[in-house]
């Protein structure tokens, strides 16, 4: 496969979903927040990445039953809990992932993950607020790294519409250029976002923050990390 190629393989009759929104990974008393999540079923197993606040990703997986709007999931693995049990139940719709309920036991004890998303296409915009929107390209330098593989950034071409969508292109020396669509919320220079997929409808997910210009034409810097597949990848990047 070449260097840096977003691509995904249709496994059978597997399904995806996907949402930005809110929710809570609980592991005994600490809480940490939810902003995103992707889930695929096969036929008779789920993946279920979700995109922590603070940047990283957590993948939880195991044995699912039903058809249709919901789905019955029991756990077997997740990220950072050892020996997990659990079940839960999934519900979604049309739009997209709509509702994740998980509880379980583990080693270190209870752990619970809540979450209620809205559609990706969704055009309202954030809850948070959302400002002004922010387009046009910067030359700079950065490091895009997708797995063992790494690149240098030179240049981003961007685009924060007021509906909440924001397009990011990563541009460098020895790779493919490579497109991020997701959500945008904040005001002012800084703000923050979520991935939710690549220009093809890949299977991206991930998060970050940026800062932009005074004219908002340019990013100043940016900071990325998430997943393409089974790979994570990691985005830094500063303007001359």
């Amino acid at each position: 496969m070449g260097f840096l190629v977003l691509a995904v393989a249709a496994l059978g009759s597997a399904q995806s979903y996907r949402s930005v929104g809110h929710g809570d990974l609980m592991r005994g008393r600490d809480r940490q927040k939810i902003e995103d999540a992707k889930i695929v079923f096969t036929r008779s197993t789920f993946s279920l990445s979700i995109g922590i606040k603070d940047g990283r990703r957590v993948i939880v997986s195991g044995d699912a039953e039903g058809s249709g709007n919901r789905r019955k999931v029991f756990v077997k693995n997740v990220d950072g809990i050892r020996n997990p049990s659990g079940s839960g139940e999934i519900r979604m719709d049309r739009d997209g992932l709509k509702e994740i309920d998980i509880s379980g036991d583990s080693d270190s004890g209870r752990y619970s993950i809540k979450f209620s998303g809205r559609a990706e296409n969704d055009d309202r915009p954030p809850s948070n607020g959302g400002g002004a929107s922010a387009g046009g390209n910067t030359t700079g330098e950065g490091r895009y790294r997708l797995g063992r593989d790494e690149g240098k950034v030179k240049k981003l071409v961007f685009s924060l519409k007021e509906s909440g969508e924001i397009t990011v292109t990563v541009k460098g020396d020895k790779m493919r250029d490579v497109t991020f669509i997701g959500r945008w919320s904040g005001n002012g220079d800084n703000r923050s976002f979520t991935i939710t997929r690549g220009v093809r409808g890949d299977d991206v997910s991930g998060s970050g923050t940026l800062r932009l210009s005074e004219d908002r034409k340019e990013i100043r810097s940016l900071d990325a990390t998430g997943q393409i597949g089974r790979d994570r990848f990691t985005l830094s990047f500063r303007d001359k």
